[in-house]
C-alpha cells in the first residue's frame, strides 16, 4: 500500500464533490485522523468518536459513511470485538477507487520541523523627557534656589504662602529673588526680610522698619518741648527787671 501524509488525503478529501454536508465532514475527519496508511479505526460515539470530531448525530454519522462507501471514497472492515477500520482514498472522478491518484510522502514524523517565528521587535518609543515636540521645547525649567538665599527661611515663607492659600508659582519665585536683591541693596538682609514675611503672613515681601527712624521723630507734647538756651536766657532776663521795679 503506498504511504500518503495527512495533508494529501485531507486535499484530495476537500477536492470530491457531489457528496452532502455530512458525508463532506465525515470523509474530512477521517483524512485528518488517518495514519500514513490513511487508516484509522474511530468509533462512532464516544469522546474520540465520529459523533464527537463532526458535532452530527449518531444517525447522520452512520448514512454519511455508508453513502461514502457505496460512492468508493472509504474502505470500510469490520474487525470483531476491535471495531472497523476504514481506509479513505477519495475519489476525484468516476474511476474505480484504487485509481484514485495518492501520492507517496514521507510519515508525519519525518516531516522538517518548522522554522520559529521571528521574535517580535519592540515598538520604538519616544521618551517623554527627550521629545522633541515644540511643547516640551517651551517649556521652561524647573525653579531652583539661588545660593544667596537661605533654604531655611525660604522653606518657611513658602509653607505660609500655602497656608494662606496662596503658593507661589516659578514666575512668582523668581520676582521674588529680584526683590530679595533689591532689598538687600539696600541694607535688608534676604533672611531678614523672608522671616519677618513670614511671621505676619505677608503675601508680599516687605522688610522690618528702620528703628533708626524712631530717633527723629519728636514729641509734640507740651510737657516735653524741647526750650533751647537763648529762650531761657530771655526768661531770666524778664524775672530779674521785674524784681527791680517791685523792689
Amino acid at each position: 500500500m503506498e504511504l500518503v501524509t495527512g495533508f494529501d488525503l485531507c486535499r484530495a478529501a476537500l477536492a470530491v464533490s457531489n457528496i452532502s454536508a455530512p458525508e463532506q465532514s465525515v470523509l474530512m475527519v477521517l483524512a485528518i485522523m488517518a495514519d500514513k496508511r490513511a487508516q484509522c479505526w474511530p468509533g462512532i460515539n464516544g469522546p474520540m468518536g465520529l459523533t464527537a470530531k463532526t458535532k452530527l448525530s449518531e444517525r447522520a454519522v452512520q448514512n454519511a459513511v455508508k453513502a461514502l462507501t457505496s460512492a468508493g471514497h472509504l474502505t470500510r472492515d469490520e474487525r470483531p470485538g476491535k471495531g472497523v477500520l476504514y481506509t479513505v482514498h477519495p475519489r476525484t472522478s468516476c474511476a474505480p477507487a484504487h485509481d484514485a491518484p495518492v501520492q507517496e510522502m514521507r510519515p508525519a514524523g519525518d516531516a522538517p520541523t518548522p522554522a520559529p517565528p521571528a521574535p517580535k521587535q519592540p515598538r520604538t518609543t519616544t521618551s517623554s523627557k527627550t521629545s522633541s515636540s515644540p511643547k516640551s521645547a517651551g517649556k521652561p525649567a524647573a525653579f531652583a534656589l539661588p545660593a544667596d538665599i537661605p533654604a531655611d527661611e525660604w522653606a518657611d515663607f513658602e509653607n505660609m504662602r500655602r497656608s494662606i492659600r496662596k503658593p507661589m508659582t516659578d514666575a512668582a519665585r523668581h520676582k521674588a529673588i529680584a526683590r530679595l536683591r533689591l532689598l538687600a541693596e539696600d541694607g535688608h538682609p534676604p533672611g531678614t526680610v523672608l522671616s519677618h514675611s513670614t511671621l505676619n503672613n505677608y503675601q508680599g515681601l516687605i522688610p522690618p522698619k528702620d528703628h533708626r527712624n524712631a530717633e527723629h521723630r519728636t514729641d509734640r507734647g507740651p510737657a516735653n518741648r524741647q526750650v533751647d538756651g537763648f529762650t531761657s536766657g530771655l526768661r531770666r532776663a524778664s524775672a530779674n527787671l521785674e524784681a527791680r521795679n517791685v523792689g
